[in-house]
């Protein structure tokens, strides 16, 4: 998404911020360009929750997946997946 893409140049230079989630640096409403979009605050906030529940479900799906595709998984993806185990449990 190329509002996505904005934020990260415009961060790389220091002209907006981040808000830091168990997933990692994320931005905030008033830092992406909406542009011809109708979309809310409230809607912005709903799709950028982060339910716990709902982070453990990926996180058993991904181990799930990982374990289909064998050595052909990099080594860091499951540093990554317990990573996030950690942060959330």
């Amino acid at each position: 998404n190329m509002r996505v893409l904005q934020w990260i140049v415009a961060r790389t230079q220091g002209l907006v911020g981040a808000e830091e989630s168990v997933l990692g640096f994320t931005p905030a409403y008033d830092d992406l360009n909406w542009s011809g979009l109708d979309y809310s605050k409230e809607e912005f906030a709903a799709l950028m929750a982060c339910e716990p529940a709902e982070l453990l479900t990926e996180c058993a799906e991904q181990k799930d997946y990982f374990e289909k595709i064998g050595d052909r998984t990099p080594s860091e993806f499951e540093g990554f997946r317990q990573d996030l185990l950690l942060s959330v449990s």
